[in-house]
């Protein structure tokens, strides 16, 4: 089966016109930088002792550019995407590229860009984004003889004609896979209707000559073939191609972080953020709260207790001291009004404080910055037996937060509010996507510098 031409010029293309544009606005901004910002005595360098000064900040901008892009679809974008998804992914890519900016700049001993020039640096991208992928979909619909033929149908494929009729993307034709019509009238569909594309349903229920007639057929007729599978899991999310000594297996990839793209995304984020954190901030926050928790009560400063991990490894959480210790703190699960709880721990718990030393968690890889937040293995062993599909929670990595809690289900253990714990983890594993998590910690921050009324 031919992968489209087409398409893959279209995305390499915009690929290469996007690394030009912004290599061009980078250096642009570097010349106003060191113009209007820079001490007046520094000489402005020329081209080549400005790259050797940014070489770095340019390749790892660049690099996240299209981590980024990976995850928000930016070169996914077609020639028939609508002016909305155009304009919301163009979006989302730019508003999680503005951090990164930011922090590049702040790691340089002068600042890369003043603020808004960063700002200024990001709108001007957005624009050419959007201008160049609007001008791509306005000559997709001066396209001629874009006809597509149909072989079988069924419910996906009755999707897929409707998507493309709603959107005047092409001409639809529609054949039986029947041996006997096939036969007789594809070679006319193909040569009177000029088809450039056609969509086969339950390809693997064809005849094998029916298959290398049509495969013939469409390599001479230069035609994209494309595969329509059927599924009885809505759930799946997209097939991959493995090869065993040279032979395709098809594996079905059930959810995001299926995509190793994605776990590697999710693994250097973690890995980033909780080295941060560690060197940052736990570097003083750590001594300052243990000596808060040691005049408050006796006891150890960290609190270690056996949770459930991915894949159901148990491991270590960490955590400060939240409690005195009456020998059930690792088997009894706290309650409102909790008399083991200590007047410091009262605070640490309203403030999240507690967590952050499960960043060491992550640093070891037990756990990630977001995900279903492990429960005690009591916890596990009561509930599992009471709510359907507990366990599928541990399917990726727990968090120190979750969608879970910053959606308010946290505190008591009862089980309505387990519930919506399993409901709401198990939305957030089929969904996972790395602007989902940069809400979650956004939401996070917020309720630590608030305080959460359900924290007990």
């Amino acid at each position: 089966m031919r992968v489209s031409k087409a398409k893959e010029f279209t995305k390499t293309f915009f690929n290469i016109i996007d690394l030009i544009f912004y290599s061009v606005l980078f250096y642009y901004f570097l010349n106003l930088q060191y113009e209007d910002y820079y001490p007046v005595k520094m000489e402005i360098p020329n081209f080549t002792q400005m790259l050797n000064a940014h070489y770095k900040a340019f390749i790892i901008s660049v690099f996240f550019w299209y981590i980024i892009a990976n995850n928000t679809k930016l070169y996914g974008i077609e020639k028939g995407t609508s002016f909305f998804k155009i304009i919301l992914t163009s979006s989302h890519q730019v508003f999680i590229f503005i951090p990164v900016l930011f922090t590049i700049s702040g790691l340089k001993q002068l600042p890369l860009f003043e603020s808004s020039n960063i700002l200024l640096f990001s709108l001007l991208i957005f624009i050419f984004i959007v201008i160049t992928r609007l001008m791509n979909r306005i000559f997709f619909y001066k396209e001629k003889n874009n006809n597509i033929l149909f072989i079988g149908k069924n419910s996906r494929s009755n999707e897929i004609k409707d998507f493309l009729l709603k959107n005047k993307l092409g001409n639809i034709y529609e054949i039986s896979s029947s041996h006997e019509e096939f036969m007789s009238v594809f070679d006319s569909y193909v040569k009177n209707n000029k088809i450039s594309k056609i969509f086969i349903v339950r390809f693997n229920l064809l005849p094998s000559d029916i298959v290398k007639h049509l495969l013939n057929l469409c390599e001479d007729y230069q035609i994209e073939v494309n595969i329509i599978p059927y599924s009885i899991n809505d759930n799946i999310v997209a097939y991959g191609i493995n090869y065993i000594k040279g032979i395709q297996v098809l594996k079905i990839k059930r959810y995001p972080l299926d995509e190793e793209i994605n776990k590697f995304i999710k693994l250097l984020v973690d890995k980033l953020i909780s080295s941060f954190v560690i060197v940052f901030i736990m570097s003083w926050l750590y001594p300052i709260l243990a000596i808060l928790i040691k005049l408050d009560s006796k006891g150890n400063v960290l609190f270690k207790q056996k949770r459930t991990g991915v894949n159901g490894r148990i491991f270590d959480c960490y955590k400060f001291r939240t409690m005195h210790n009456d020998g059930t703190n690792s088997i009894k699960a706290t309650i409102i009004n909790d008399n083991r709880i200590t007047k410091v721990g009262s605070f640490l718990r309203k403030t999240s404080l507690d967590e952050f030393p499960q960043f060491f968690n992550v640093l070891k890889g037990d756990m990630s910055i977001v995900g279903p937040r492990p429960h005690m293995i009591s916890v596990d062993e009561q509930y599992s037996k009471m709510i359907n599909r507990y366990y599928f929670r541990y399917y990726i990595k727990p968090g120190i937060t979750g969608l879970s809690q910053v959606n308010g289900f946290r505190g008591d253990m009862n089980e309505e509010n387990m519930n919506d714990r399993i409901r709401t983890d198990i939305f957030y594993i089929k969904n996972w996507s790395f602007l989902l998590d940069i809400k979650i910690l956004v939401k996070t921050f917020l309720v630590v510098f608030k305080g959460d009324e359900n924290a007990i």
